[in-house]
């Protein structure tokens, strides 16, 4: 059963699709590649922030900042995001199928379940982010911080810029909202609905890179800021945002994964204990034969003996935490990435100090 027929299954919808669901599956059903209508409403996007600059005097691109940009896009990346993590979560369930305890009916509501949040708590988790939004203005215009003051122009152009940034916010409220979900049903999936099978481990990685790509996706957003606004990093304000990114990615990765590890430790503990008693039996009858010096056997004895140690290395070498080196070190990778940018520029404000 591939991930379409699975979600084409028919099926009772547990909860009405929300506002993100119902644009995502919009820009599903165009005759184009979904990419395809994410980097024209980027590019619109961007169109807009140059139209806002040319009307406010600013010239065509006089105006236009790196950091414009990214308001710009970080909107539109951000649906594009739930987009694709859905698509992921889709392909991860399909190949967690031979270890799926549900039929064809089941397995369906389990993919709508994992792509499809509440409409009413979104739309409530997209309200507080505009809050959020409108908060953030507030403070801003009171206290601007440094490394924004050359970025914040005067009349219409700035409300443009604070009305965009409230309805940015408005869609990380969403977006939030269903990483929470999303990962949430993860963990209900690996700890509910999978036989545990240390034969058949490697299926359970699956969901393992769903969460890194939430994790790593989540980061862009900060880092965009880093990198297109010089200074913003040494800033207090911005260290505690991103500490909290990272806090929060980390938890992203790690956390649907928990029960599951639980889950591995257990099964790999209890075919220790198996193979542990059987060496034991093995070995008291290889030293009774050598006791009555009977050595008819032994020597099969003895080769059983040296299969279950082989068996209880293998056993040993089992990872509990369910994902590949490579996605660890991934995440890893994009954990360190704003120390990086911060040396980079530290190490340039020295080369270029009078």
């Amino acid at each position: 059963m591939s991930e379409d027929s699975i979600a084409a299954t028919e099926v009772i919808r547990p909860y009405p699709p929300s506002w993100l669901d119902r644009l995502t599956v919009w820009v599903e059903r165009q005759p184009v590649p979904a990419s395809v209508v994410y980097a024209f409403a980027g590019m619109v996007a961007v169109a807009g922030f140059v139209l806002n600059d040319a009307l406010n005097g600013q010239g065509l691109l006089g105006g236009m900042h790196p950091f414009h940009i990214v308001l710009a896009v970080e909107l539109v990346y951000a649906i594009a995001l739930v987009h694709f993590l859905n698509r992921e979560a889709g392909r991860a369930l399909e190949g967690m199928r031979p270890l799926l305890d549900c039929d064809a009916t089941d397995c369906a509501t389990l993919h709508a379940r994992l792509t499809t949040i509440p409409a009413r708590a979104t739309l409530w988790a997209s309200a507080v982010g505009a809050l959020a939004g409108l908060a953030a203005i507030m403070i801003e215009r009171v206290a601007t911080p440094r490394a924004f003051a050359a970025l914040m122009v005067p009349g219409f152009s700035r409300l443009f810029i604070e009305v965009w940034l409230v309805l940015t916010w408005f869609v990380f409220g969403g977006v939030f909202y269903h990483t929470y979900h999303q990962l949430r049903q993860i963990s209900h999936i690996y700890t509910n609905d999978t036989r545990i099978d240390l034969d058949q481990s490697r299926p359970l990685f699956n969901f393992s890179r769903v969460s890194a790509l939430t994790a790593i996706g989540l980061l862009v957003l900060p880092y965009a800021w880093y990198a297109t606004v010089p200074g913003l990093i040494q800033e207090p304000i911005s260290i505690a945002f991103g500490a909290l990114f990272a806090l929060f990615a980390i938890a992203a990765f790690v956390g649907p994964l928990v029960g599951v590890h639980h889950l591995l430790v257990d099964a790999k503990e209890h075919a220790l204990a198996e193979n542990a008693q059987v060496l034991k039996v093995a070995r008291m009858d290889l030293y009774q034969r050598s006791m009555v010096r009977e050595l008819a056997g032994a020597s099969e004895v003895h080769d059983m003996l040296a299969a279950l140690r082989s068996e209880r290395e293998a056993l040993e070498r089992i990872h509990t935490w369910p994902w590949q080196s490579e996605t660890l070190r991934s995440v890893i990778v994009a954990l360190i990435l704003p120390l990086v940018l911060w040396f980079i520029q530290w190490l340039f404000s020295r080369l270029l100090a009078p």
